[in-house]
């Protein structure tokens, strides 16, 4: 066995052992913190579930620690538009990273009915960190555009 050997099997054996940290890495390689490699349009996207049930859709949507006023609704031609900010955790000027999984800045979701929608019953609330969206079945008319208060 030569110098060489040795040299490959360490390298094999220290990257089996570091599947942790090449997991963070390519986790976080395009996550925002990293501006240098983003495009600055770049946004992130709240976990979302759609439920269809006889009589309504719901969208469900996991946006913690976004305030109420910093949240857009809008619904258009069948598609329910979410838009918002999530602010930044003020935390101390000086900081260590050991995981990074938590999205700040802007978002957007466009969810896809594929439904007629009564217009004016579109209620949304937001409470303990989930926005849930709800929408009327409707097969008598076409939907138009309606903006959507957050009670």
């Amino acid at each position: 066995m030569n110098d060489s050997d040795d040299d490959s099997k360490f390298s094999i054996h220290h990257l089996r052992g570091s599947d942790e940290e090449m997991d963070f890495i390519f986790s976080n390689l395009f996550n925002a913190k990293y501006p240098i490699l983003l495009n600055a349009e770049k946004r992130w996207h709240p976990p979302t579930d759609v439920i269809e049930t006889d009589d309504e859709f719901l969208v469900v949507m996991d946006i913690a620690s976004v305030r109420q006023e910093d949240i857009s609704l809008l619904y258009e031609s069948g598609v329910l538009k979410v838009s918002g900010l999530r602010r930044d955790l003020s935390l101390p000027e000086k900081k260590h990273f050991h995981k990074m999984e938590i999205d700040f800045g802007s978002f957007e979701r466009k969810v896809k009915i594929n439904a007629r929608i009564v217009d004016q019953s579109i209620k949304a609330a937001y409470e303990n960190g989930f926005l849930v969206v709800r929408l009327k079945k409707d097969t008598s008319k076409a939907s138009k555009v309606t903006k959507i208060v957050i009670e």
